[in-house]
């Protein structure tokens, strides 16, 4: 997986989810020390020994907005 720059493997269990892209779970974002604001606000990870940094819409489906 690529987040915006910083790259790793990972096992992923694959569902036909229509709005979404990819939904990562509580395993992955404690591993990748993420914060998620509530509101409209970017989400943001530290993996180990890097710095922090936003990560990036991938895009908008019409589902997802609604």
């Amino acid at each position: 997986m690529d987040y915006g720059g910083y790259t790793e493997t990972r096992t992923l269990y694959l569902a036909h989810l229509a709005a979404w892209d990819m939904i990562l779970g509580k395993p992955a974002l404690t591993a990748l020390n993420a914060l998620i604001p509530a509101g409209p606000k970017l989400v943001t990870i530290q993996p180990e020994g890097m710095a922090c940094f936003a990560l990036k819409e991938w895009r908008k489906t019409a589902l997802a907005m609604g």
